[in-house]
């Protein structure tokens, strides 16, 4: 028997299945134009078309969006909800891959609410999937984010070790990007653990790494200014922190222009 939601959308005959890519993809242009609040709008509205229709694919790829987009308005909780429910769906369709993708991103969330023990489940689950699979890159990025959970965990040293196996790891699969991003957090660490002798260098680093992937220019730019901070004696961990926040949302916004942190 057909729902209410079913029957409201069948007066509009074909076109309403259409409505819903139209949100899905007005979820995706806002969310580059960095206007959040209305690309969760579309992105919960497609998903609410798609679900009525059965379509449980599209449903995934715009709840996929709408999951995202919580996640860069920093509603981590609700991010996680999201991911865990697409977690669900790729059991159900017994996708491995897809289940430790979404642990991954669940996983994120988590670390950023500093629930390092649900994290670090989550890390280890992934993990295995992508050992099993001989997923490289997957192992690389997860293996990074353990050494985030330790951090987060208060385990400073081991953290330094875990992101030093990770970096190493990332070059060897020529993947620049992930080792500025993974450098980033290991200068964190080690600020954390009380050893700043080789951060200079490593800030040289992020800007060699960011230079081979082709980065923008304000990619370099901060950090060269985290550069600059490391060689006078100024980094502190908000100053990492501030690079790396300013880095992840050129991946979306790439017209935004480098400003320091103010004091």
């Amino acid at each position: 028997m057909p729902s209410h939601a079913q029957r409201e959308f069948s007066r509009l005959g074909p076109h309403a299945f259409e409505l819903g890519n139209l949100a899905y993809i007005r979820a995706v242009v806002l969310t580059y134009m960095d206007r959040l609040g209305e690309a969760t709008t579309q992105a919960v509205e497609s998903a609410r078309i798609f679900a009525a229709y059965g379509d449980d694919e599209r449903w995934m790829r715009a709840r996929s969006v709408e999951a995202g987009v919580l996640f860069y308005r920093r509603e981590f909780a609700e991010a996680a909800d999201a991911f865990e429910q697409l977690r669900a769906y790729a059991e159900s369709k017994g996708d491995a891959i897809e289940m430790a993708r979404q642990s991954y991103n669940m996983a994120t969330c988590f670390l950023e609410l500093g629930d390092a023990a649900r994290a670090a489940l989550l890390l280890l689950d992934a993990r295995r999937v992508y050992q099993e699979q001989d997923v490289r890159t997957g192992l690389v990025r997860t293996d990074w984010k353990l050494g985030v959970q330790s951090r987060v965990a208060g385990r400073f040293e081991e953290s330094v070790a875990q992101l030093r196996a990770a970096r190493k790891a990332s070059e060897d699969l020529r993947l620049p990007e992930e080792a500025a991003h993974i450098t980033l957090d290991l200068i964190e660490s080690l600020l954390l653990a009380g050893t700043a002798r080789e951060i200079s260098v490593l800030c040289s680093e992020v800007m060699r790494y960011f230079r081979r992937s082709g980065k923008l220019r304000q990619a370099l730019t901060a950090a060269a200014f985290l550069k600059e901070a490391a060689a006078q004696g100024t980094i502190r961990v908000e100053t990492v922190q501030h690079v790396r926040s300013f880095v992840q949302r050129l991946e979306r916004l790439p017209d935004l222009l480098f400003a320091p942190p103010v004091d």
